[in-house]
């Protein structure tokens, strides 16, 4: 095996492991949303016991090393092999990752300047966009977008494997209802931060007058 085949192999590993930690903090992320559906003190109540876990002193270096390392390692390998790129699903794929690291990049460098200004980021700082006059027309396809990539991107991933082993149908199925599954989500996010599905009063410091 050359060198360079030896960096691809091990890139490949350091993708897909960081993938897996940023998938585990998704989960827990995207179900802190729909808790929300509840209200949003469920939601905030939460996040407050959540955080116990992502903005431990130890696991917050780690999980942002891991999307510093997914940002870096999959924007290089979509530059490297935008020729050689086919068909939809391989332009799905380079699509949505590159989205994803546009929008973690945008995320993290909001939330990070947010805490050192004092604002606590839960969801009232992620909806404030959404009650702005104006701001609406970016944050709702910027959030939307975001997590229908988040779905889309691993479905890529999922499809390529299951058409390896001959499942071409299925392979087909499974990334047009993950896909959709990433839009719906992200539409009923977008919809309870805006305030259409349960009530959002702000407090003081968020810029939005109710």
């Amino acid at each position: 095996m050359t060198e360079e085949n030896n960096f691809w192999r091990y890139g490949r590993q350091i993708h897909r492991g960081g993938a897996a930690l940023i998938l585990s903090f998704l989960l827990l992320h995207l179900t802190n949303h729909l808790v929300a559906l509840g209200g949003v003190n469920k939601h905030v109540e939460l996040m407050a016991s959540l955080r116990l876990i992502y903005r431990n002193a130890f696991v917050e270096p780690v999980f942002i090393a891991a999307l510093v390392s997914q940002i870096a390692s999959g924007v290089y390998r979509v530059i490297t092999t935008w020729r050689d790129r086919a068909g939809l699903v391989g332009w799905l794929q380079a699509i949505s990752g590159l989205y994803i690291a546009l929008f973690l990049m945008i995320h993290i460098s909001a939330v990070m300047f947010g805490r050192i200004m004092g604002t606590d980021t839960n969801f009232f700082f992620a909806a404030a966009g959404l009650h702005m006059p104006g701001l609406p027309w970016f944050f709702a396809p910027y959030y939307t977008l975001a997590v229908w990539a988040a779905f889309t991107h691993p479905a890529c991933a999922l499809h390529w494997a299951l058409s390896r082993r001959g499942h071409s149908g299925a392979a087909n199925a499974a990334l047009i209802a993950i896909s959709c599954a990433g839009l719906a989500l992200g539409l009923l996010i977008v919809a309870t931060l805006a305030g259409f599905v349960v009530p959002v009063v702000f407090p003081p410091g968020y810029g939005v007058t109710n």
